[in-house]
């Protein structure tokens, strides 16, 4: 059974070296699959960014409702809608002050569970209308299992909300698994919650 297999992958590498033909469909298909890929990973922001946007008008039109006079009894009871719509964005002063927060909550939850960050990147890009500013954040560290998921949890279900765009867990060296995190969070910019 061993030397079958044995014989079949010597085959399989030889036909591999002698057919660039082979080769390049393997490369158009891994190509292929990359691009899909990436573009799904396009489409889920696209989506998360049209609901930030979508709350962030209601969240506009209960605030108008809420000043108008004859409309009082109405803003009473919206009261509870805003505050819940206020709970789900971030709120800062500043584009740096946005990365800045984001920066912090994400170190005090990993020294919370105690995991390591090689690195933790911060960007941020604002939508079209200019309203709401986008901050982005990539990490990778050591992963720890049982650890980590508490970590996922924990950031899964924060208020103001934090969107968990990918996770994974590289096991490719025995001697270290790493884990890489990639999460946004929706910020409105100089306006006090």
């Amino acid at each position: 059974m061993k030397t079958d297999l044995q014989r079949q992958w010597r085959q399989l590498r030889q036909q591999w070296q002698a057919n660039p033909r082979l080769r390049i469909l393997a490369a158009v298909v891994v190509a292929i699959l990359l691009f899909s890929v990436l573009q799904h990973l396009q489409q889920q922001q696209n989506q998360a960014r049209q609901e930030a946007q979508r709350q962030w008008r209601r969240l506009q039109d209960v605030q108008q409702i809420s000043q108008e006079q004859h409309w009082h009894e109405y803003a009473e009871h919206s009261q509870s809608a805003l505050q819940q719509l206020r709970q789900q964005l971030w709120h800062a002063a500043s584009e740096g002050q946005a990365q800045a927060q984001l920066r912090d909550l994400l170190q005090q939850a990993l020294n919370r569970h105690g995991l390591s960050a090689i690195r933790i990147n911060i960007t941020s890009l604002p939508d079209e209308q200019g309203e709401l500013l986008q901050v982005r954040a990539d990490l990778n560290g050591d992963y720890q299992p049982g650890v980590w998921q508490d970590l996922l949890y924990e950031l899964g279900h924060h208020v103001p909300r934090l969107i968990i765009e990918h996770d994974s867990v590289n096991r490719t060296n025995a001697r270290r698994n790493l884990y890489r995190l990639g999460l946004h969070a929706w910020f409105v910019i100089g306006e006090e919650p």
